[in-house]
């Protein structure tokens, strides 16, 4: 009698085959991360605003996750992250990544990306090649002999992501999560998009059709409840930030000892580039420099810096302006200027209103999402229109004259930020765990049911 060796693949099932792999692969990884060795769970609510008190939700011990996106930054292996701070390897047993993407093949279109996250890469012209490519690598990598890979699939973009993440969901009869992190209330959002109106129908038609939704701001969660009350299990993402870090950092210089000559200093930091608001800071700041004793630092870099320096000297501030390369110690300058100038939009400039508010220097900054959700106007911060060079200059004035005001500000930023963030990673581990999995307990009615 002929025996069957280990590679005799003509009597072998291939798919059973590839699922007991990935299994040994992952047996001592899973095991090293049982959810007892995590501590007990923390319910979503409390978790989010720091709260000591623990329940158990379930007693499931592992999780494997599938999550959809057009995000090419996932792409960058050096994190396994989707927020710059939450490495997804930490958190969940087992992690599928499908990134879409518009190009040529990738070289290697399966990659594994640390010892328990999976990404492939879907790589063709937008449109119905890219869904029907999509599928056929969903189907090919996660559907085993014993059935589909995945315990739940989580569509990070409501467009292509989340309509795969609804076929998926009927396809392998599994629960659905879907995460909204742009204001698709605003219609003129799908201007960017070929066909604009075709699209926002589209949005309604995916959305409809999902129970569970997160998304990454209070804001943009009321708008969604309000426009879609039918959705049943609708929150806010939580979210993470190591502010005490900042705050109780020592700093190794005052700016002020650097500057003598200035007894009040503006700070701006960003690039010195032509796509960034440098020059609306120096714009803002001008009326302020009626007085010598007021100064402002630019610190950055950029290929405007010499066209900077000019605008300085045509204002006739040029000696009030002083510029300075990115520093390592940036938090030294934070907490020695007496007021952070953000004109800028952009995710590199959210990030710095929140070192702002934990180094303790007074902000007056152009409205965002993201910074309206974290502070409040005249209370932890003073905003201004993006573009409106006046109104930020007349903010500026405000905190100039007013040392009550900046107290006020300083103090405030901290509370409220510190409210709204996570604080302690394992805490904000288990947090975002719950979040997500909360869709694995969500009815379904149209027939992708919870587990």
């Amino acid at each position: 009698m002929q025996m069957k060796g280990p590679s005799d693949l003509a009597n072998t099932d291939v798919s059973l085959r590839q699922q007991q792999t990935l299994d040994y692969l992952l047996a001592e990884e899973v095991n090293a991360k049982k959810r007892k060795a995590a501590g007990p769970k923390v319910s979503i609510a409390e978790a989010r605003h720091g709260e000591a008190h623990y329940e158990v939700e379930s007693d499931r011990e592992t999780t494997r996750l599938l999550f959809i996106s057009q995000d090419t930054s996932l792409l960058n292996q050096t994190t396994q992250s989707l927020d710059g701070y939450l490495n997804l390897s930490d958190v969940f047993d087992e992690v599928h990544i499908v990134v879409l993407q518009v190009g040529l093949p990738a070289r290697n279109p399966v990659l594994r990306v640390a010892g328990n996250v999976w990404m492939y890469i879907v790589s063709t012209k937008a449109g119905l090649k890219q869904i029907e490519e999509a599928k056929k690598m969903i189907t090919e990598q996660l559907e085993f002999a014993a059935g589909f890979r995945a315990d739940l699939i989580v569509a990070r973009d409501p467009i292509v992501s989340g309509y795969l993440a609804l076929w998926a969901s009927r396809k392998y009869d599994r629960p659905v999560q879907l995460h909204v992190l742009e204001d698709f209330t605003d219609r003129t959002l799908f201007n960017r998009y070929t066909y604009p109106k075709l699209t926002a129908m589209f949005f309604k038609y995916v959305f409809k059709r999902f129970k569970s939704v997160r998304t990454n701001t209070d804001s943009l969660t009321e708008k969604l409840q309000k426009k879609f009350p039918h959705t049943t299990d609708i929150s806010t993402l939580p979210r993470f930030h190591n502010f005490a870090a900042i705050s109780e950092a020592e700093s190794s210089f005052d700016i002020k000892d650097k500057y003598r000559q200035f007894s009040f200093i503006v700070l701006y930091i960003g690039q010195l580039s032509h796509g960034s608001k440098a020059f609306q800071a120096i714009d803002a700041a001008r009326n302020l420099m009626r007085s010598p004793k007021v100064g402002l630092v630019m610190m950055g870099d950029g290929d405007a810096r010499a066209e900077l320096q000019m605008r300085a000297t045509v204002l006739g501030i040029p000696t009030q302006v002083v510029f300075e390369k990115n520093s390592e110690d940036m938090y030294s300058y934070l907490k020695s200027a007496d007021v952070l100038v953000i004109p800028d939009v952009d995710e590199f400039s959210d990030e710095l209103a929140i070192k702002g508010a934990a180094a303790g220097i007074p902000l007056v900054m152009a409205k965002t999402p993201q910074r309206l959700d974290l502070f409040q106007n005249e209370v932890s911060a003073l905003f201004a229109d993006e573009g409106d060079i006046i109104d930020m200059s007349n903010k500026m004035k405000v905190v100039l004259n007013d040392p009550g005001m900046r107290m006020t500000l300083k103090e405030n930023a901290l509370l409220l930020v510190a409210e709204k963030l996570h604080e302690d990673p394992m805490q904000y581990r288990l947090a975002y765990r719950d979040s997500v999995e909360a869709a694995l307990f969500t009815e379904d009615k149209e027939g992708a049911v919870s587990k």
